[in-house]
């Protein structure tokens, strides 16, 4: 919008105030009183004007979705503002209109991180949900919870520096992700809003990122620990259906993952989170999104999830010095049965696919597309196999040890036998952890930084619920 001076007199007289008798090159008045005119060339003033903008501003409220800040005349950006190195002209006359375009291809990057990184996992499992990540990412319906909007937004701008080799994107990924921390300190103390949906789906988000951007520390195991405790804060109950069912498949499988890596047991596997798998498969059929691989895949998943458990018990007891009959064959009986339901559904995937294939069973797969029957069995194989050759070692142990501590003493000079040291010695350590038989945790947390195969390991981790190579190098074991 520009403005221009209505009236035709000098400058002089224009500030002054008094009428100009417009003589020229200069005026008498300007002579009179010994001034030099500065003649009669008009000023063209331009001033950036948005009515909504400036409504907005007068109420004091805030568009959460606004992230290039209004800027008039004279006044300086905030110091939190997130805006590039050099500012486009939509920027700087229409910043709400290009505060929105941000926001959305932040959104759509979020999206494409899916695409990418979760392609199986997502593709293969969103057919049966309520709720999916791209109904989150794309419905204005979340926009009021600021921690999942910078999450969104944090993600998918690192998604696009990446892809773009842009690092003006990646660095405003890290502003954004600075913002999303901010504001999930601010709801984590708001009693009302720390069980909501949307905070765990934020701090999901902040999860995610930390893993992606390959910092290569153990920042992403930090904010699955505080995952879990807000998995545990609002119950199973919270995710048999809808949104809650979303955030309790995207990210059990690092729950067990982080649990194999700390030498601590998973609250997956306690009974309660076995309870509600039934309580999906009926909201499933009410919809009609029934699928018999995705239901064995649930109940594979919760037997997967008491391996740490298992493992963590198995060292406890071979490292206690009087451990009793019953403590040991209490554990024995456990992991023997876990195995057991392990093999079941190992035949029943096994059969449920090959018949599939044959067109044998159409209903075997259900909802969820042929073309990604192979994948989803490939990796839920993958996660139930090492889980079998886990359990296999922790019963080897266990018989070791009890063996050992029942060989009577030889000679006086013979050695004390030491618990939790010589029963591991029973095993090959070319087919079971090193990490595991000495209870020795991990001092750098394997992460996707680590890996070869970086676009799949995020897929690996979900679908195969935490057993890679690291944490289970048990997959080349035979019995």
């Amino acid at each position: 919008m520009v403005g221009v001076p209505r009236s035709t007199g000098c400058q002089t007289c224009i500030q002054r105030r008094v009428k100009c008798d417009e003589t020229h090159p200069e005026c008498l008045r300007c002579q009179r009183r010994g001034l030099q005119c500065p003649g009669y060339v008009k000023d063209r003033k331009f001033y950036v004007y948005s009515k909504k903008a400036t409504i907005d501003q007068g109420e004091g409220a805030t568009n959460s979705a606004t992230i290039i800040p209004i800027i008039r005349p004279s006044q300086s950006p905030p110091k939190d503002a997130i805006i590039p190195s050099s500012s486009s002209m939509d920027q700087v006359v229409a910043p709400s209109l290009a505060a929105k375009n941000i926001d959305l291809q932040c959104r759509e990057g979020f999206c494409t991180f899916l695409d990418t990184k979760y392609r199986y996992q997502y593709y293969g499992h969103s057919c049966r949900l309520g709720v999916t990540w791209f109904d989150m990412a794309r419905n204005n319906q979340y926009s009021a919870a600021e921690a999942f909007n910078w999450g969104l937004r944090s993600v998918g701008a690192l998604q696009m520096g990446r892809a773009l080799q842009d690092y003006r994107l990646v660095h405003a990924s890290r502003e954004m992700y600075g913002r999303a921390l901010y504001h999930m300190a601010r709801t984590l103390n708001n009693p009302a809003l720390v069980t909501a949906d949307t905070t765990l789906a934020a701090a999901i988000l902040l999860g995610g990122y930390e893993m992606a951007n390959v910092t290569g520390e153990k920042a992403w195991m930090l904010h699955s620990r505080g995952i879990s405790h807000l998995y545990q804060l609002r119950g199973a109950q919270a995710h048999a259906d809808g949104m809650g069912r979303t955030l309790l498949l995207s990210f059990k499988g690092f729950l067990v993952y982080e649990a194999l890596l700390n030498g601590e047991s998973c609250f997956l596997e306690d009974e309660e989170w076995k309870q509600i798998i039934p309580q999906m498969i009926e909201d499933e059929t009410r919809r009609g999104k029934v699928s018999r691989l995705g239901a064995l895949i649930d109940y594979a998943g919760h037997e997967i999830a008491r391996c740490p458990g298992f493992v963590k018990r198995t060292r406890s007891l071979v490292a206690n010095t009087d451990p009793t009959d019953d403590e040991r064959g209490s554990l024995v009986k456990a992991i023997t049965e876990c195995q057991n339901t392990l093999y079941g559904y190992q035949t029943e995937l096994t059969a449920g696919v090959t018949a599939s294939r044959k067109s044998q069973e159409t209903d075997f797969a259900g909802v969820i597309s042929a073309d990604l029957v192979g994948p989803l069995w490939d990796y839920s194989m993958q996660g139930v196999n090492a889980a079998i050759a886990i359990l296999k070692q922790l019963l080897t142990v266990l018989r070791a040890d009890r063996t050992r501590r029942e060989v009577p003493k030889v000679t006086p000079r013979q050695q004390e036998y030491q618990p939790g040291k010589t029963a591991w010695k029973a095993l090959d350590y070319s087919s079971i952890s090193g990490a595991i038989a000495t209870g020795r945790r991990a001092r750098q947390a394997p992460g996707p930084q680590q890996q070869a195969d970086f676009e799949t390991w995020f897929d690996r981790v979900s679908m195969t619920m935490g057993m890679l190579d690291e944490t289970a190098p048990f997959l080349n074991y035979t019995s």
